[in-house]
C-alpha cells in the first residue's frame, strides 16, 4: 500500500488506503459493545445530501444511527484525505472504492451519497438497510451488495 490511515472513534473505525491507482475507504462492522448496538438501533432519520451539500436539495433519507460516525469530524477529515487521494488517480471513474461489513456496509452506502461526484464503487457485506428504497443517488451499476442467506 502506498498509504494507510486509520480513523477511530470507538466503537467505530474506518481505514483509508491507496494502492494501484485506487483509493479505498472501509468501515468496520458492529462490535460486541452495547454502545455500538445502541448506535445501530438509533431511532430517527436524517437526510444525507448528494456531495455533502444541502444546497443541492438532493438527498436520501437514512437511519440516523448509521450516520453518527460518518458525520463526525474525524470521518469528515477522512473524506478530505480521500478527496486528496482521488485527485491523484489516473482514471477518475475507476478510483474510489467504498466498502464495509454490517454496520460498516450501511455507513459506506451513506458515504457513497456524500461522495457522489467521485462515482464510487460500493461493495458491502451483510449490510442492513441504510436508506429508503427510493433513493435515486445510489447507482445500481456501481453497487455490489453481498447478503447472507441460509
Amino acid at each position: 500500500y502506498e498509504s494507510i490511515t486509520f480513523y477511530t472513534e470507538e466503537p467505530d473505525q474506518a481505514i483509508a488506503a491507496k494502492k494501484d491507482g485506487r483509493c479505498y475507504l472501509a468501515f468496520r462492522g458492529t462490535t460486541q459493545s452495547i454502545d455500538d448496538w445502541l448506535q445501530n438501533t438509533g431511532i430517527g432519520s436524517i437526510d444525507i445530501y448528494k456531495n455533502n451539500n444541502n444546497a443541492t436539495g438532493e438527498s436520501c433519507n437514512a437511519r440516523a444511527g448509521f450516520a453518527d460516525f460518518l458525520l463526525s469530524p474525524l470521518v469528515q477529515q477522512g473524506a478530505v484525505d480521500l478527496q486528496a487521494c482521488a485527485s491523484t488517480c489516473p482514471d477518475p471513474d475507476d478510483c474510489v472504492i467504498l466498502t464495509g461489513h454490517s454496520q460498516g456496509g450501511a455507513i459506506s452506502t451513506l458515504a457513497a451519497i456524500l461522495l457522489y461526484s467521485y462515482n464510487p464503487i460500493l461493495i458491502t457485506y451483510g449490510q442492513p438497510l441504510a436508506v429508503k428504497r427510493d433513493c435515486h443517488l445510489l447507482r445500481s451499476e456501481r453497487i455490489y451488495r453481498y447478503v447472507n442467506s441460509l
